[in-house]
Formats: structure tokens, C-alpha cells, sequence
């Protein structure tokens, strides 16, 4: 969440979008190796723009770029590091559906500079990094309404950081090439890691076991698995265990249920089971499960 404005412009079949934004004050810095990140450790700006071509059936190609800026200042607690991250992003995308087809794809390429570790000198490098997604979903014209949908998304590495996210156990030779991002990627409910040294491959099936009734006909149910394996080996990702030098990072099996009660009541239930691979040390590989429930009224 940020304070900031936007303006959206459609023009026949063109869209065209601008945003600017602050952080939030006392909202959590994302590198939280910095002293008071949780409390004043978060001053970033964001200027975004996109555009965009919508064609048929909802299939549309644009264009974007996104500039954050970092002022935040040298923490007097720690003036031997400097924090300091500014990013560039600039990507192109695609959404298409054709029938019961649709597809999706994004690719994104990551510049601007960074700090690497004071134990490296605190110099600052370059960033040169990527981020890639491609997917394609299904619904079947058969009773229950069958849909599949397959995924993969890719967020590049650094071989020299353990920590994807912080400066401190970050970058510490040449350029940075490991992707940092502000956003959210919905990468499985237990692990849940960030889109940073990962390859994730996703298989989602759904389906509505109650269609031929009346009032459970909206009920859908489905499962996921996933697969995640590191971009480079040597580094970490977001989950800080996995410290052994192995590119497997392990499987995931989800399960949601979605039941539209009324119009303006509904529940939500998730459940998801991590299985660590060999990215994990024998001491830190057991099992991680997730448990989501929620039960919404709109009033």
C-alpha cells in the first residue's frame, strides 16, 4: 500500500495508465537488514507509466515502466552501510483468450544500482536482472466445468547473496543480478516465496463437483502443485533455510474451496502442504503447512 495518484485514459482501443506514489510512513521496508526498518526505515517513490492495445475477446499487449527511488538517508546506528536501493523496471506483456482458451505472458528486465555489503566495501554496483512469466489456462465444455491452467515464472539470481531482499548478505561482487520487486507473486500458500533466484512451475486443476444442483452449483474446489528450483544454486531465496548449494528447493500441494453462499456472503478456505528438497540441510527439511479460512459479507 502507498499514498499516491492515478490516471487511467481510454482512448478506442487504447489504454493509457500514470501513477505516483510515496510509502507509506512507518510501513516495513522490504530490506529489513536496516535498523528501524519496521518503523521509519521506508522512504521509496514510484513513477509508473503503461500502455496498452486491447483487441478482442480481452486480449491486450502494453508496454510499462516503473522508477523507484530510495531516500532514505544513512542510519545514524550504522553509518558503515549504505542501504541506499534504486530500481528501474521496464517489461511488455500480453493476455489473450480465444474460446475456452486464454494465455498470459510478462517479461521484465531490472536496472539501476545497488549497495552491495559493508563487508565487501559498501560499493555501489549495477543491477541486471529479469523476471519472466508464461501461462495458459483451459475450461473444458463438460459437467463440472473443468478448468486447467499451467504456469511458469522465473525471477533471476545473484551467486553472492544469501538474502534476496536485504543489503546485508547481499550483492558483494560486480553487478547485482538478482530480482527485487515491490510487488505480490502468488507462488504457493505454504512456502509463499518471492519471485527472486526461482523457477516456479504450477499446475492448477478446479472444477464445481455440485453444478447440477441449485443452490451448491457455484462451489468450486480445486488443487495445485508446484514445483520450485533455484535460478543459481549457491545463493538463497527468500526462505533464509535453505543454505545447502543445490538447486532443488522442493514440491507443494494446494487445495481451496470457494463456496458463493449469497450474493453478498461467501467463504474461502486454503490448505497447503511444502516439501522440502535438497536445498534444505537435513536439520531445517521438515514439512511446512498453511491453513487459510474466511468468511466475507458485503454490506
Amino acid at each position: 500500500m502507498n499514498d499516491g495518484i492515478q490516471l487511467t485514459k481510454y482512448s478506442n482501443k487504447w489504454l493509457s495508465k500514470f501513477f505516483f506514489a510515496h510509502s507509506l510512513p512507518h510501513e516495513n521496508n522490504v530490506d529489513y537488514s536496516i535498523p528501524g526498518y519496521d518503523k521509519d526505515g521506508n522512504d521509496r517513490y514510484f513513477l509508473e507509466g503503461e500502455l496498452g492495445y486491447l483487441a478482442k475477446q480481452a486480449s491486450k499487449i502494453y508496454l510499462f515502466f516503473l522508477i523507484q527511488k530510495d531516500n532514505s538517508k544513512p542510519h545514524p546506528a550504522d553509518t558503515a552501510q549504505n542501504y541506499r536501493y534504486d530500481s528501474q523496471y521496464f517489461g511488455s506483456g500480453f493476455t489473450g483468450l480465444k474460446d475456452n482458451f486464454s494465455f498470459r505472458g510478462e517479461i521484465i528486465k531490472e536496472t539501476e544500482k545497488s549497495h552491495t555489503d559493508s563487508s565487501a566495501g559498501g560499493q555501489r554496483k549495477p543491477i541486471d536482472a529479469w523476471a519472466a512469466l508464461l501461462g495458459v489456462r483451459y475450461k473444458f465444455k463438460r459437467p463440472f466445468e473443468p478448468e486447467s491452467d499451467m504456469e511458469i515464472a522465473y525471477g533471476s539470481g545473484d551467486k553472492d547473496r544469501s538474502n534476496v531482499t536485504n543489503t546485508e548478505k547481499g550483492n558483494i561482487n560486480s553487478k547485482d543480478t538478482n530480482f527485487l520487486y515491490f510487488g505480490d507473486y502468488a507462488g504457493g500458500y505454504a512456502l509463499s516465496p518471492r519471485l527472486s533466484n526461482l523457477y516456479i512451475y504450477k499446475f492448477d486443476q478446479s472444477l464445481k463437483p455440485f453444478y447440477f444442483t441449485n443452490s451448491f452449483k457455484d462451489i468450486t474446489m480445486g488443487a495445485k502443485i508446484l514445483a520450485y528450483l533455484k535460478d543459481k544454486k549457491n545463493a538463497g531465496i527468500s526462505d533464509s533455510e535453505t543454505s545447502e548449494k543445490k538447486h532443488f528447493v522442493g514440491t507443494e500441494f494446494d487445495f481451496y474451496f470457494y463456496w458463493p453462499i449469497t450474493k453478498d456472503l461467501n467463504f474461502v478456505m486454503r490448505y497447503g502442504v511444502f516439501y522440502p528438497g535438497g536445498a534444505y540441510s537435513k536439520d531445517t527439511d521438515s514439512n511446512t503447512k498453511y491453513l487459510y479460512t474466511r468468511l466475507t459479507y458485503l454490506f
